[in-house]
């Protein structure tokens, strides 16, 4: 967490759990996940008045297994 000390904070969390339930119009898949994510926080009045997120909502979805993961192949030069 990083604050300029006078209205904005910034944090970068992980979030891991086991999907249990709907999520994004997809059924509960009983699959763990790991994922990492960066929100920024205006503050005014000692109170939060705005806040953008960014999360790898991509590598969830690989991890639940909706989205097949992508397959890099090395070529030879």
């Amino acid at each position: 967490m990083v604050t300029d000390g006078i209205q904005n904070v910034v944090t970068r969390w992980t979030a891991i759990g086991t999907h249990q339930g709907p999520f994004m119009g997809i059924a509960p898949t009983g699959k763990r996940f790991t994922i990492t994510g960066i929100s920024f926080l205006r503050i005014f009045d000692g109170k939060i008045v705005e806040e953008w997120q960014q999360w790898d909502s991509l590598g969830l979805l690989q991890q639940l297994d909706v989205i097949p993961r992508f397959q890099h192949e090395a070529s030879a030069a």
